[in-house]
């Protein structure tokens, strides 16, 4: 199923996760942003306490507050000009993401209509034709030998089987070549019938 290759490369596709972080760091940059386009609220609080004077009388502790608010004259505008311009960038990997994804559907959907085909090429192949063909050339090697075919119907016959060999060759390729592809495009080995070697811990 192709919606099954698709999903695959999705997650956690590092195009994808890049695209997503990109986003994310956009994001956070404009919120810090904007929050220094809006005053500033600052509230201070302290307790001391005195003891008592050089001549030993006790003092009262002291509290204090202080309430302060930070005013952006100078740097409202250019603080939100930046949020607008980190806003945008957010945007653009929001697109660029989508834009990614749709290239990993392609190429997903690619990827499965080479496999299947070169998959039904082989089974073609190996189970029909190479058979058939395999036969025939004991059929005509049993005739040569029987005296009723002639020696050349024999290099026909194995020159023909040679060929449907060579093209069986060929379809094993291809399609050992779009599962090498499927496995880069998801890291699973699984969805192209093909069971992956562990790692072990410390090995690259």
């Amino acid at each position: 199923d192709p919606a099954t290759w698709l999903a695959a490369a999705r997650d956690g596709h590092p195009r994808l996760r890049e695209a997503d972080a990109r986003r994310r760091g956009y994001e956070f940059a404009a919120k810090a942003a904007s929050r220094m386009t809006w005053p500033g609220l600052d509230l201070k609080a302290s307790y001391g306490q005195r003891g008592r004077d050089p001549h030993g009388m006790e003092l009262n502790d002291m509290v204090s507050a202080s309430v302060g608010v930070m005013l952006p004259i100078f740097s409202g505008s250019r603080e939100g000009a930046m949020a607008d311009e980190m806003n945008a960038m957010a945007r653009a990997s929001a697109a660029e993401r989508r834009e990614a994804e749709l290239d990993l559907a392609r190429e997903a959907r690619a990827l499965h209509a080479d496999a299947v085909a070169a998959a039904r090429m082989v089974a073609l192949l190996a189970d029909t034709v190479v058979t058939a063909q395999t036969r025939a050339v004991e059929a005509t090697w049993s005739a040569y030998a029987a005296g009723s075919a002639d020696l050349w119907r024999v290099f026909d016959a194995n020159h023909a089987l040679y060929a449907e060999d060579l093209l069986l060759l060929d379809a094993r390729r291809t399609l050992a070549r779009a599962q090498g592809r499927l496995i880069a495009l998801t890291g699973r080995g699984d969805l192209a019938g093909l069971e992956l070697p562990a790692i072990r811990r410390g090995e690259k």
